[in-house]
């Protein structure tokens, strides 16, 4: 080990990715342990040199935090105040993160096949809701009822689902009460 009492300023060394002092005696990189015995100066520096890496630091992740609250997207884009029962088969189940989707192919009055896309709330608040991944499959028939997009009448939240043997199942979203429901 190494004993070293030194007046020492800390400097950034690039080239070896350690800690250069500024006398250019001590070079500490990665590889290597080296005990120093500081004398207060240098300790003033140390706490220096931490308070200004701090602050930056902690602003950059309070940054990432806040900017990571805000990605995820409210039910904004779906129209509250009515809803659209829609009755047919599932043409796909998608239980990902991080909501679960489903697609339902659903006859009109003419006949036409009309595809409809329906959002889920997030996995985990399904499964805390007594939902599961197994519940739906590709063929099933279905009636589900959903508040549609603004843009789109067959893009919708899903709001509960009917299946073939009568079971019901309400969609634990949040705020899910303030969605009407209308014949």
């Amino acid at each position: 080990m190494l004993d070293v009492s030194l007046q020492v300023r800390w400097v950034p060394d690039i080239k070896t990715h350690g800690w250069l002092y500024s006398n250019s005696l001590i070079n500490l990189t990665y590889g290597h342990i080296v005990r120093l015995r500081l004398n207060q100066c240098a300790l003033r520096d140390i706490a220096m040199l931490l308070r200004r890496l701090i602050r930056p630091v902690t602003l950059i992740l309070g940054l990432v935090i806040a900017g990571s609250t805000q990605a995820h997207h409210s039910f904004a884009v779906y129209d509250s105040s009515r809803s659209v029962t829609v009755k047919g088969v599932v043409t796909k189940w998608q239980w990902t993160n991080p909501h679960a989707y489903l697609e339902i192919d659903s006859r009109d009055a003419a006949g036409a096949i009309q595809h409809f896309v329906l959002e889920g709330t997030s996995i985990n608040i399904m499964i805390r809701g007594g939902w599961r991944s197994s519940m739906i499959k590709a063929g099933d028939q279905v009636t589900a009822v959903a508040a549609p997009s603004f843009n789109d009448e067959r893009v919708g939240l899903l709001l509960e689902v009917t299946f073939a043997n009568g079971d019901k199942r309400d969609m634990p979203i949040p705020a899910g009460y303030t969605f009407k429901r209308t014949p």
